[in-house]
């Protein structure tokens, strides 16, 4: 390495330095919010396995979720204990520090490959140097926590982005067979259809390339490159594509936040004021819009200029993306574009220079330096002013976790307001869990509830109760503990000792069967722990299994139901009467290599439910298990159904079906 190289190790090394004391700002991953973190581990988890199914597509994301798979694996390498699934389960923020950590240095051998090939390509260590400045004008990127997430990938692949127009910015001769157009357009092609991967909303920057390649085959290899990089790095959901594409549908066809609210695109009252929250919070955004948009069109259509034309690609690039974020507003949604402002600003200089405007700044190097020494003092007072060092609002849970330390008792956990951030491990490793397996085969409920037993969720979208596997009702809890601890996240949406008062008078309970304490409370944070004392024995009595029945299916010819592909209509198995209050469990043996294969309750009133969850494995087959507590509307004749919606055969066997009741009220 030569000397001058050396100059390319000083800001990757400050931004190492930055992140280390930033490190201590999250007390723990799983008190912010698990959604992405905990998503991507648990993803991650699946492909570190060997098992490349994965339950999370909205981004889609699957190139993080590749590389933190492939991280785990390394990690587990040098470092775990066991079977990775266990070990990661068991350790999950040991393995968030590291993987944050190697995207941490990944970042940081990023900014250095940067300064080290503009500075080769344009022959100026200073130019070199002002590109790795870019990380500096992006507030939104420098506050933010280290977290597994879309946009810290996004930050190396945006980089990389920029890095990678130069060889095509500064070639003398256009390449003239296939093979070296192709060679010429693979690189920064596979960048985009990667960034494109990772955040669908970041396809706006195909743009900027297809504006500065000239010719049309150029364009064209590029566009396909652009798309087959695309399905490479989604391969993992590739299954999934017909949902992921649903999705976005749903998002540009209704007016609400994630395919939410009525049907149309937004109200013009609402894109002005996500276009103006856009550009009022960075003066660096509207600047690159505007010098783009002015200086691109008239130097690409006046003067046909190469660098003219870059400029119009992010003008274009900045269209598109303004449209996406005036339809569907959140701020990082902005990250692909700050890093075109550093970009527009050197184009902008390049075309006065050329054009004879800076004349008067040639041999000057001083200038040079003076204007770099500006442009990294202005860049830093950004950064402190916005206080980057800021302590993260998990920090008020630090006493509720002192508390919990060496508390080891089943517990309930009720979740905050939209705000899914807690003071235990489980809640977060739940909520990965729902987006990484919930319909797949490796949603990992088996290995969590063997890690974190007596583990209890209040979902707040069903308003019901779940353990890691299944839907359960109160009373079930109430069989299986005599002491529970009730974790309440935020204690002004929930009032607990009111929601048990109601379970007691609305199912007849005696008030003696259950006692509630407040043990804990932290005004700071609004946590607050209650402990029920249960009587046990009582409801083991009064809940007793009133029905069982097993079919084997051993009468068909190869001893187990087959059923065809894309087996839409119901296959009725058998019919149960229930009564209000009944609890019904019903599991079956399924084999399948697609999971839309379903088992089903299905009422007189047309109500149906199809949502199982995997409770056992044997091989190919696993074990589906269903189960519903009965509502009023729904009492009388329940169907049990099966149904194959996949473009495979599949087979069930072993149904096993309960009913439990209530004997007295």
């Amino acid at each position: 390495m030569k000397r001058k190289h050396l100059f390319f190790l000083i800001i990757p090394i400050a931004y190492l330095v930055l992140e280390y004391f930033k490190f201590p700002l999250i007390p723990h991953y799983y008190s912010t919010s698990p959604d992405p973190t905990y998503i991507y581990l648990m993803n991650g988890l699946n492909i570190a396995d060997g098992n490349w199914e994965l339950g999370h597509y909205d981004n889609p994301g699957t190139p993080l979720h590749i590389l933190t798979g492939f991280m785990l694996w390394f990690i587990h390498l040098f470092s775990g204990q066991g079977d990775i699934v266990d070990d990661v389960i068991m350790n999950p923020e040991f393995y968030l520090k590291r993987c944050i950590s190697i995207l941490f240095f990944i970042k940081a051998l990023t900014l250095f490959f940067v300064g080290y090939k503009i500075s080769r390509i344009t022959k100026s260590l200073f130019i070199g140097l002002g590109f790795q400045l870019i990380p500096l004008f992006i507030l939104e990127r420098l506050s933010c926590p280290g977290l597994i997430n879309p946009d810290l990938l996004l930050d190396i692949l945006s980089l990389l982005f920029v890095a990678y127009l130069f060889p095509i910015l500064y070639r003398q001769n256009q390449p003239i067979s296939y093979k070296e157009t192709a060679l010429y357009v693979a690189p920064l092609a596979l960048i985009v259809g990667a960034i494109a991967a990772t955040k669908i909303s970041s396809i706006g920057l195909v743009f900027v390339p297809l504006l500065v390649f000239a010719g049309w085959r150029s364009k064209a290899l590029f566009l396909i490159t652009c798309v087959g990089g695309f399905f490479l790095f989604t391969l993992p959901v590739l299954s999934r594509l017909d949902e992921f594409l649903n999705f976005i549908m749903g998002i540009a066809t209704h007016k609400g936040q994630y395919g939410t609210g009525e049907v149309g695109f937004i109200t013009l009252v609402d894109f002005t004021n996500n276009v103006y929250r856009l550009y009022s919070r960075e003066i660096t955004l509207i600047l690159t819009y505007l010098i783009s948009l002015i200086a691109g069109s008239y130097f690409s259509i006046k003067r046909s200029n190469i660098w003219g034309f870059l400029l119009l690609g992010i003008a274009f690039a900045y269209t598109f993306q303004t449209i996406v974020i005036g339809k569907h507003f959140s701020y990082h949604y902005t990250l692909p574009m700050h890093y075109l402002f550093i970009l527009t600003l050197f184009s902008f200089a390049k075309l006065l220079k050329d054009e004879g405007y800076l004349n008067w700044i040639k041999n000057k190097k001083w200038i040079i330096s003076l204007g770099l020494l500006l442009f990294l003092v202005v860049g830093v007072a950004r950064a402190f002013n916005h206080n980057i060092f800021k302590p993260y609002a998990s920090t008020k849970m630090i006493a509720t976790d002192s508390f919990l330390r060496n508390r080891i008792q089943p517990t309930l956990f009720f979740p905050g307001k939209g705000n899914s951030t807690s003071s235990y491990v489980q809640p977060a490793l739940w909520f990965g869990k729902l987006y990484s397996g919930y319909t797949t085969r490796w949603d990992r409920a088996i290995e969590l509830e063997d890690a974190y037993p007596s583990s209890y969720f209040y979902n707040i979208s069903s308003e019901k109760i779940e353990d890691w596997n299944t839907v359960i009702p109160f009373w079930m809890i109430c069989k299986q503990h005599n002491l529970l601890d009730i974790y309440v996240r935020d204690q002004s949406y929930y009032d607990v000792k009111k929601i048990i008062q109601n379970k007691l008078k609305k199912w007849s309970w005696p008030d003696t069967v259950i006692s509630i304490n407040n043990i804990y409370q932290n005004k700071a944070s609004k946590e607050a722990i209650y402990q029920l004392t249960i009587n046990k024995e009582w409801f083991s009595t009064n809940y007793v299994a009133i029905f069982k029945k097993v079919m084997t299916f051993d009468g068909e010819q190869k001893k187990h139901l087959f059923v065809s592909k894309n087996n839409s209509k119901p296959m009725k198995l058998t019919m149960v009467e229930v009564m209000v209050g009944d609890f019904v469990t019903a599991s079956i043996w399924r084999k399948s290599a697609n999971k839309k294969c379903f088992i089903e309750f299905r009422g007189h009133n047309g109500y149906y439910d199809h949502t199982g969850y995997i409770t056992n494995r044997k091989g190919p087959w696993e074990k589906i298990t269903i189960t519903y507590e009965v509502s009023q509307e729904n009492e009388g004749p329940l169907d049990i159904t099966i149904r194959n919606v996949t473009n495979n055969s599949a087979f069930f066997d072993d149904l096993e079906i309960s009913i439990v009741r209530q004997l007295k009220k």
